[in-house]
């Protein structure tokens, strides 16, 4: 038996049926609904004496069909972000594919998925590659003998083209990202006047600095709604990243470990403790170097850093650092205070918006508008989101949608 999956922005699981008796005239077609899953089941065979192929098709799809996906409605929803954190953690080699994928994942409202036995015919390609285009959509699927694209797991474009595998491999440098102007019009949320205020006080910023706006983002969680992680957490954070970016420094695992012991680290997260207990290649170890900038956030919550500057000029490692390592754990903890959560809502506010910038930028191949350094703004929203417990997601697991 072969599988593989349809994700789409569409929803017309109805066309489907008229697609399979265009190439499959004779076949035989059942329809079922099972607990608002839609099921076409069909059997077929080719020629008096052929072989006799079954095939299932499956079908459901988002509770509101949008073209964001900012929280768990549905199972198709919970499915969809699992599916963000899985391309998120990918090792892709071109990250501009990764983030038009990202893109596209946000958009998708239904979910087709395909079983066929014993495999997929030249026929039932042809019908998989008639509901791809017809529902502009992308393929999930292992590797098989028709799609042999990758040895991996790996996401094609409608046409077959290899977007990105399980290993970070890609063949596209393109992915068309394509909204339904209707889904524009859903109803307005209400937002309270200090989310407005916030709103247009990082506009504001965003206008002095000559950073591309867009005026349709929406504003970002009132203070009510903001779910700040403790204290405690925050420390604990702090610690890892210290010794993650030490260890990106090449400092030896003897004296990673001299560090860990004084300073009684136990809260890496489950990648940190792999980077820590085996060899990683330079490129992750220079990726990791950039959490001196979630470090640096971290310090700025807890006012250890004065000023939050723009985010143009990577931060000054030695104006900070040594303040967490030189003392010991108790002395740096009777120091700290925390940020007020209307100061921590305005920087995830402006933050949110630059990323957006920088995203868009990345997607279009342009240059970063306002002097923004991508990398340091992509750690900032990251490790903001982490703070103030953005879907509940884990250390590894945070996203940065816009």
């Amino acid at each position: 038996m072969e599988t593989c999956t349809i994700y789409s922005h569409y929803i017309d699981f109805e066309a489907i049926e008229p697609i399979v008796k265009k190439y499959l005239p004779k076949a035989s077609l059942k329809r079922q609904d099972l607990n608002g899953e839609k099921i076409l089941l069909i059997t077929y065979k080719k020629g008096f004496l052929g072989r006799k192929h079954k095939a299932t098709i499956k079908g459901r799809q988002r509770r509101k069909p949008s073209y964001q996906l900012d929280q768990v409605e549905c199972p198709l929803c919970q499915n969809l972000m699992g599916m963000q954190n899985y391309v998120t953690s990918l090792p892709a080699q071109d990250k501009g594919i990764q983030s038009l994928l990202l893109e596209k994942i946000a958009t998708l409202n239904s979910e087709t998925s395909f079983s066929v036995q014993p495999y997929v015919s030249e026929d039932f390609e042809k019908i998989l590659k008639a509901i791809l285009q017809h529902l502009d959509g992308i393929l999930f699927t292992p590797s098989s003998t028709l799609f042999s694209k990758s040895k991996h797991q790996q996401f094609l474009d409608k046409d077959f083209g290899l977007i990105l595998d399980s290993i970070g491999v890609s063949e596209l440098s393109q992915l068309e990202v394509v909204i339904d102007a209707k889904y524009y019009d859903q109803a307005k949320v209400e937002y309270t006047a200090a989310q407005k205020k916030r709103k247009a006080k990082s506009e504001a910023v965003l206008e002095k600095h000559q950073v591309k706006i867009n005026a349709k983002l929406p504003c970002t969680a009132d203070l009510a709604q903001l779910d700040l992680r403790d204290q405690d957490a925050i420390l604990d954070r702090i610690y890892a990243l210290s010794v993650i970016t030490a260890k990106a420094e090449g400092i030896t695992i003897s004296e990673l470990e001299a560090i860990i012991a004084d300073k009684e680290i136990t809260a890496f997260s489950p990648y940190e403790s792999h980077v820590l207990s085996n060899d990683v290649t330079a490129e992750e170890l220079s990726v990791l170097t950039w959490r001196y900038e979630s470090l640096f956030l971290l310090c700025w919550v807890i006012n250890k850093i004065d000023v939050l500057p723009y985010p143009s000029e990577m931060c000054a490692v030695e104006t900070f650092v040594p303040s967490i390592l030189e003392q010991s754990r108790a002395e740096f903890s009777a120091t700290i205070t925390l940020r007020t959560k209307e100061e921590i809502a305005d920087a995830l506010d402006l933050i949110y918006r630059m990323n957006w910038a920088c995203v868009d930028a990345r997607i279009k191949r342009e240059a970063t508008s306002g002097k923004l350094h991508p990398g340091i703004v992509y750690e900032r929203h990251y490790t903001l989101n982490w703070l103030t417990n953005h879907r509940q997601q884990a250390w590894d697991d945070v996203t940065t949608d816009t």
